[in-house]
């Protein structure tokens, strides 16, 4: 028995080694080129600003201060002076700083993604559930819009990608979203203690301080589906939502009152639709490339309707989705619209989508796959996700340009 035990855990290792290692390699390959032509350039530059004292307009700075950390403890200064590669590493370390936390961000995004899975459905199918696992959480980072229709025109404009690979704090943001998000699934309606209380404020402080759009959907989603579980107000679980409530309003409030010194930087608006049809440029248009963002969640929502709006995750998920959509297209900010910073809430709110319609779609295969034209319809939306990711994934390294 022992023997067996160790045998387990010897693959277990060897299959986390590889994983780890192709993660990696697939989310470095185009992040490098990102670091001149994405945001990374900004972002870095700001990070710069901070180290010497100089104010900045980042009121959610997390990426920046822990450039500034990573920096700090690891040992640079020792390169400083020195020739060759070696001063080449110090000149550019805050670009290796920025790297190192980016490449963390998407591998605790694959881990917790991998090991939310495999508590899913190892009692489903066995001892392959670990390989199939990591399979999904790394198919996860390279799922996209089905872009292919529109190749000669754009690459992810106008659309609501699940993924991107330009921009550093998103990235950052993720794996924090997707924490609280399973957490809530998990204690949604039980008691925390007070370790988990101080867990989950810490971790909803650092989520508003890495990108501030999850929090501004997940919020009143969270609201809306205790309504819809609890009629009460008095029984909703406060010792879950106070602690995830008030960091977070804390938080908001300080980046709201820190971008009000910064008038010219960055104002909101309410103008319904501005942001929305920039890029896509008309109403029919943006609701096409919506449908293409999503077609595989609105195909499984459509043809297994009556077992997936059981589900929690299902509905959580929708209901965030909802919210951080509306975000989108009533509200813009000004004079940076190109930037469309209040999609960013949509794009983790897909990317959740997915998540819990892949996790859906596994737990109920057998039931799905009795009916073929089901399961291809299926089966044939994530595939073209999945190839369309991979496509804007290669052009967007090929169109970046070499690494300088």
């Amino acid at each position: 028995m022992q023997n067996e035990m160790k045998k387990i855990t010897h693959k277990k290792l060897i299959v986390d080694l590889f994983f780890t290692f192709l993660a990696l390699l697939i989310c470095l390959i185009p992040t490098l080129p990102q670091i001149q032509v994405g945001d990374y350039k900004p972002h870095i530059a700001f990070a710069k600003a901070m180290a010497e004292d100089n104010p900045v307009p980042v009121p959610h700075a997390l990426f920046q201060k822990l450039i500034i950390i990573l920096r700090a403890i690891l040992p640079f200064r020792v390169l400083q002076d020195q020739s060759g590669i070696w001063q080449y590493l110090y000149d550019h370390s805050f670009t290796a700083c920025a790297i190192l936390i980016t490449l963390a961000s998407y591998l605790v995004t694959v881990l917790i993604l991998k090991n939310r899975f495999y508590q899913n459905w190892q009692k489903m199918y066995g001892k392959k559930v670990y390989f199939y696992a990591w399979l999904a959480a790394i198919g996860l980072l390279l799922l996209n819009p089905i872009l292919l229709f529109t190749l000669k025109d754009r690459l992810i404009l106008g659309y609501i990608p699940a993924n991107v690979w330009h921009n550093p704090t998103y990235v950052l943001m993720r794996p924090f979203a997707l924490w609280l998000f399973f957490f809530i699934l998990d204690y949604w309606d039980k008691k925390l203690n007070v370790k988990q209380s101080l867990l989950i404020a810490f971790i909803s402080y650092l989520l508003v301080f890495a990108k501030p759009n999850f929090t501004l959907s997940i919020i009143p989603a969270l609201a809306i589906f205790y309504s819809l579980k609890k009629r009460l107000f008095k029984s909703w679980n406060w010792s879950l939502i106070a602690p995830l409530l008030i960091p977070s309003l804390l938080g908001l409030f300080y980046e709201y009152w820190f971008m009000t010194l910064y008038p010219t930087e960055s104002r909101f608006f309410f103008a319904p639709l501005v942001s929305a049809l920039y890029y896509a440029g008309n109403i029919h248009f943006l609701m096409l490339l919506l449908f293409l963002s999503i077609t595989f969640p609105v195909l499984l929502t459509l043809l297994d309707w009556k077992s997936i709006i059981k589900d929690s995750g299902f509905q959580l998920a929708c209901l965030n989705f909802a919210i951080a959509l509306l975000t989108f297209l009533l509200f813009t900010e000004l004079p940076h619209i190109a930037m469309l910073n209040f999609s960013w809430g949509a794009v983790m709110a897909v990317f959740i989508l997915f998540v819990v319609c892949i996790n859906h779609l596994i737990l109920n295969y057998s039931e799905l796959k009795k009916h073929f034209w089901k399961k291809s319809l299926l089966l044939g939306s994530l595939s073209l996700h999945l190839v369309s990711g991979i496509v804007y994934t290669i052009l967007s390294i090929v169109q970046a340009g070499p690494v300088r």
